[in-house]
């Protein structure tokens, strides 16, 4: 779905790349970041279906 609308995907990228770089720039270990990121990608994806 995502290939179908690149503007899309690079904005959901952007917008989950900028505040995974900010916790992991604070938490310094990938291990703190990942499941915040996990989190944020599911709620996206979420967010992305219903409108859909």
């Amino acid at each position: 779905m995502l290939l179908l609308f690149p503007p899309l995907a690079v904005a959901l990228g952007a917008t989950l790349l900028i505040p995974a770089l900010a916790l992991h720039a604070w938490a310094q270990d990938w291990l703190d970041v990942l499941p915040w990121a996990a989190l944020a990608l599911i709620y996206l994806v979420g967010h992305v279906a219903q409108r859909l």
